[in-house]
C-alpha cells in the first residue's frame, strides 16, 4: 500500500465511531479466519496427496525388486515409466505444498494474497504477499537461529535448492519496493499442473529472508561439525584406559599438544600428571570445524534462471544471444541489459545487508543493558517538556545542570526552525536528550548517538556550541527517519530505498567528497547518509558557508568546513542535488510535523535559571542562584579533574546571572 492510500485508509478509520470500528474489526477478523481455515485445509490435502504419492513410489520400487532377472523388458520399462510419472507428481505436490505453506504463513501474520500477470501474459494467482508484515524482528544469528521462532515476515523456501544456488535465490522487482521471489529454483515451465512457488516481499524482507537462511545454513554446518566432533570424543572415551594411557605417555607426546595447552603447562609438569590430569587438559581426538560457506552475491556471475525470470517479468525481448548476436537457446551469454540489472540488484542487496548489520549492533542486548543509566528513563528532567515536548538528562546519571539545559533548548530551537515543529512526535515517543558534558558518548567515542528503542538522543559538548548544534541536527534526523519509518510500517524511512528518504540517502552516498568505495560500511550506511544530508541542510541554513564539522571525535578538535569534509558533499552537489531532496522529504511529510516552528503555540514556562521553579513571590531569585553556586562549589571540591572543570564552568555561567 502506498503512502497516499495508507493515509486515506487511516483518515477513513479515524472518521468512524468506536462501535463502527469495533464491528469492522470483528467482521474483518471473521473473514480472515474463514479464509485461513480454507487455506489450511487445502495445505493438509496437498500433504495427504504427497504422502499417497510417496507410498506409491515406495510400492513401485518394491515391485521392481520382485521382477525376476529374466522378466520381460516391457514389464521393466513400464515399471520405470510409472515411477517417473509418480516422481513428477511428487515434484508438483512439493511445489504446491511450499506455495501453500507461504499462503498460510502470510495470512496468519496479517499478510494478503495477490495476483500478477507477467510480461508473457501468464496470470499467477493467489501469491502470498508479505509486504504488509512488519520486519521488527531482525535479531537472529548463528547462535540462536535454530532455537527461536522464524519471524513472520520470512517465507518458507526450498533450503536445499538455496544451498545449491549459492545461498541466493532469483528475485525480480515488479513494483515500488516490491519483489517477486521464487522460493524454489526458478523453472520456466509454466503449466496448469505445475505452479512455480512465488512470494511477494519488500526489499527489506527479501534481504532478511536470504540472510536468515544463510545464517541458518551456517548454524546447521556448525551443529554438524559439533556432532561429528562429539562422536569422535565418545569413541575416544570408549577406548580402554590402558590404551589411552599408552598413547598419551608416548615419548615427546607433549610437543604434539596445541600451543594453547603448552602455554599452560611445562613438559616436566605435564609428564608428571596421571591419565585424568592429562585428559583434563587435552584429549587427542579429531575435531571438526564447520564448512566454509560463500554467497553467490559476492560473485560477478549470474544464474541462468535469474535471466529467464527477468525475461518473464520485465522484458521478454532481453534474451540470451551468442557472440554474433543470434538467439542462443543454450543461454551461454547473458544479455547486457539483464546483466546490468543483476549488478545493480546485487549492489543494492549488499548495501541492505550492511545496513541491517549496523541496525543489529544498535539493537544488541548487551548494548541495551550497558546504556540504561546513560540513556534510559532514570534521572530525567521535564523542565522543557511543556515548551518543546522533550525530556532532558545527563549521561552519567547525575542531575542535569542549568547550563546544559540552556544549551539543549537553544540547539533544539535551531533544529526545529530548520526541520519543522517536532513537539507532537517528541511527546508521542517520550523523546529524551542526554547531555554528555565534555565527554564523548559512552563507549562509542562519538559526539552523538540516537538510540531508537529507548527514544533517546545523546549529545556531547566536547567541541563547543556550534558542533553541539550540528550533532543535535544529525541525531534528530535519525529520530525523524525512525518515526516516519514506523508510520509507514518500516523500522526506518530509509529502509525503503525507493522512498524520498531512501533516494536522498543514496544520492548523498553517491556524491560524497570521498568516494563511497573508500568509505567504511558505517559511513556508507543508508541511515547515516540520510542523517548527514539533514546535518548539512541544517549547517547551510544556520551558518551558511561558515558551517564546519568535526570529522572524527577521536582525532582531536580540528574542524573542517562542511562542504569539503570527506563524509559530506561539495557546495555545488549540495545546492543542486541534496538540498532539493531534503526539502522534498519535508514537503511530503508536512502533515506529520509542521514545516515552520511556531514557538507561540506552546505554553510558556519559567526561565531556565534553576532546576527548581520559583513558586513563592517573596523568594529572591538572586539568593536561589547564590545558594546553587555555593552547593556546586562544594561538589566541585570533591570531584575529579574532568568533572571539576565542568562544574567550575557552570559556576562561572551562573555568576553572570547575579
Amino acid at each position: 500500500m502506498d503512502i497516499d492510500a495508507r493515509k486515506a485508509a487511516q483518515a477513513y478509520i479515524d472518521s468512524m465511531s468506536e462501535e463502527e470500528l469495533t464491528n469492522l474489526k470483528n467482521e474483518f477478523r471473521m473473514a480472515m479466519d474463514s479464509l485461513l481455515d480454507k487455506e489450511v485445509e487445502k495445505l493438509e490435502n496437498y500433504k495427504n496427496s504427497l504422502e499417497l504419492e510417496q507410498q506409491k513410489l515406495k510400492a513401485n520400487r518394491e515391485e521392481y525388486k520382485n521382477i525376476s532377472i529374466d522378466g520381460s523388458s516391457d514389464k521393466i520399462r513400464n515399471n520405470w515409466t510409472e515411477r517417473e510419472a509418480i516422481q513428477g507428481m511428487i515434484s508438483i505436490r512439493e511445489s504446491q505444498i511450499l506455495n501453500q505453506e507461504n499462503v498460510v504463513n502470510a495470512l496468519s501474520n496479517r499478510g494478503t494474497l495477490t495476483e500478477i500477470t507477467d510480461k508473457k501474459g501468464v496470470i499467477h494467482k493467489a501469491i502470498a504477499d508479505f509486504r504488509e508484515i512488519n520486519t521488527n524482528e531482525i535479531l537472529f544469528d548463528e547462535d540462536n537461529i535454530l532455537t527461536i521462532a522464524k519471524p513472520g515476515y520470512i517465507p518458507n523456501i526450498n533450503e536445499e535448492s538455496f544451498k545449491v544456488k549459492g545461498y541466493v535465490f532469483d528475485a525480480i522487482r515488479i513494483a515500488k519496493d516490491s519483489y517477486i521471489l521464487s522460493t524454489d529454483s526458478y523453472k520456466d515451465n509454466i503449466s496448469v499442473e505445475y505452479s512455480q512457488p512465488f512470494v511477494i516481499l519488500t526489499l527489506d524482507q527479501l534481504v532478511l529472508t536470504l540472510d536468515y537462511y544463510y545464517k541458518k545454513a551456517k548454524a546447521l554446518s556448525i551443529q554438524e561439525a559439533q556432532r561429528q566432533t562429539k562422536r569422535q570424543e565418545d569413541y575416544y572415551d570408549s577406548l580402554p584406559a590402558e590404551r589411552r594411557e599408552r598413547f598419551l605417555n608416548q615419548k615427546n607426546f607433549y610437543f604434539s599438544l596445541p600451543a594453547a595447552v603448552k602455554k599452560k603447562i611445562s613438559q616436566e609438569e605435564y609428564e608428571r600428571l596421571d591419565l585424568s590430569g592429562k585428559e583434563a587438559l587435552y584429549k587427542p581426538f579429531k575435531r571438526y570445524g564447520p564448512k566454509k560457506l560463500s554467497s553467490k552475491l559476492e560473485d560477478d556471475s549470474m544464474w541462468g534462471s535469474f535471466h529467464r525470470m527477468y525475461e518473464r517479468f520485465i522484458n521478454p525481448e532481453a534474451i540470451t544471444r551468442d557472440k554474433n548476436g543470434n538467439p542462443d537457446p543454450k543461454g551461454r551469454y547473458a544479455n547486457a541489459e539483464v546483466f546490468q540489472y543483476w549488478i545493480q540488484f546485487r549492489e543494492m542487496m549488499n548495501f541492505k545487508i550492511k545496513d541491517i548489520r549496523i541496525q543489529r549492533e544498535d539493537l544488541s542486548e548487551t548494548y541495551k543493558k550497558a546504556v540504561e543509566t546513560s540513556f534510559g528513563e532514570s534521572n530525567v528532567n521535564d523542565i522543557l517538556k511543556d515548551k518543546y515536548g522533550i525530556l532532558v538528562k545527563r549521561q552519567n546519571g547525575d542531575p542535569i545542570n542549568p547550563f546544559e539545559i540552556t544549551q539543549i533548548s537553544s540547539a533544539w530551537e535551531k533544529v526545529q526552525s530548520t526541520y519543522g515543529n517536532l513537539k507532537p512526535n517528541a511527546l508521542k515517543y517520550n523523546l529524551k536528550i542526554s547531555h554528555a558534558g565534555k565527554k564523548l558518548i559512552f563507549s562509542q567515542k562519538a559526539i552523538g548517538v540516537y538510540i531508537g528503542d529507548m527514544g533517546t538522543i545523546g549529545v556531547s559538548d566536547k567541541f563547543g556550541d556550534k558542533q553541539f548544534e550540528s550533532t543535535m541536527s544529525h541525531e534528530v534526523a535519525h529520530f525523524i527517519d525512525n518515526f516516519i519509518g514506523e508510520l509507514n510500517g518500516k523500522r526506518w524511512a530509509t529502509d525503503d530505498y525507493e522512498s524520498a528518504a531512501g533516494v536522498l540517502a543514496f544520492t548523498f552516498r553517491n556524491n560524497m567528497n570521498k568516494s563511497k568505495n573508500e568509505q567504511s560500511d558505517y559511513i556508507n550506511a543508508t541511515k547515516e547518509c540520510f542523517a548527514r544530508a539533514f546535518q548539512q541542510f541544517f549547517g547551510h541554513k544556520i551558518y551558511g558557508d561558515d558551517a564546519v564539522v568535526i570529522q572524527d571525535a577521536r582525532e582531536g578538535e580540528a574542524t573542517t568546513p562542511i562542504y569539503v569534509a570527506s563524509n559530506f558533499v561539495n557546495k555545488e552537489n549540495f545546492e543542486t542535488k541534496i538540498k532539493p531532496l531534503v526539502q522534498k522529504f519535508l514537503d511530503e511529510n508536512a502533515d506529520v510535523f509542521k514545516t515552520t516552528f511556531d514557538i507561540d503555540e506552546t505554553n510558556e514556562i519559567e526561565p531556565i535559571g534553576s532546576e527548581t521553579k520559583i513558586a513563592e513571590t517573596n523568594v529572591n531569585p538572586t539568593e536561589d542562584i547564590a545558594a546553587l553556586i555555593e552547593g556546586l562549589e562544594v561538589l566541585a571540591d570533591s570531584s575529579d579533574d574532568t568533572d571539576k572543570q565542568e562544574l567550575l564552568d557552570v559556576i562561572e555561567g551562573l555568576k553572570l546571572l547575579l
